[in-house]
């Protein structure tokens, strides 16, 4: 009989994994085979496969206790992506715990467990994101959605400049391959590649 299994996030990601590695083991194979209409741990009933990602698979279920729809993402069974995993976790726990009324719409963590040795965080199922919206917008011939009056209300900003200062220093510096491909590149890089350097000679 196969059985879900909670996990204490109050112990390290090490003793969790060999608790884990005791009681059912991290085998071999790293898939976790969905199969359509079949119940993952006698409580959500597959309804949908959503996709996948480099560590993991996400499936649309019902939640039988609370007739919810939801979306389970499988995270693969390895080390490394078990150990991220569980930092999504209390990153969500920690984001929800001070925004009980979803006042700023952050994605809800409903469950997590161990299944089959793959551990399995239950969310809220959402729509597609903004790049697969923008994405059928272009292809439709519809609205494009990121202009740049959008992406200034997104970060606040009312300059070019300013926005990527912006944009840098949330996803970091950006490659220099994608630089040298931009055609206004100049205009807000160095040679150096630096956003952009103060003129000493101007007051």
């Amino acid at each position: 009989m196969t059985m879900a299994i909670k996990i204490d996030l109050r112990r390290s990601s090490e003793l969790i994994f060999r608790h884990l590695l005791f009681r059912i083991g991290f085998e071999e194979e790293k898939n976790f085979h969905v199969v359509l209409n079949s119940v993952i741990a006698g409580r959500y009933h597959v309804t949908e496969y959503l996709g996948a990602a480099a560590f993991s698979k996400a499936l649309q279920a019902h939640d039988m206790h609370t007739g919810v729809d939801v979306c389970i993402k499988i995270i693969k069974n390895n080390k490394d992506f078990f150990d991220q995993s569980l930092d999504e976790i209390k990153l969500l726990k920690h984001v929800n715990k001070h925004d009980p009324g979803d006042k700023y719409h952050i994605l809800r963590l409903y469950d997590y467990f161990y299944f089959r040795e793959h551990l399995l965080i239950v969310c809220e199922l959402l729509k597609a994101n903004l790049y697969e919206f923008d994405k059928f917008n272009r292809e439709s011939g519809a609205e494009v959605y990121f202009t740049m009056p959008r992406l200034q209300v997104l970060f606040q900003n009312d300059s070019s400049a300013t926005l990527l200062a912006r944009v840098i220093g949330i996803i970091g510096p950006i490659g220099q391959s994608m630089l040298a491909k931009g055609c206004d590149t100049y205009k807000y890089f160095t040679k150096n590649h630096m956003l952009y350097e103060r003129n000493q000679k101007i007051k």
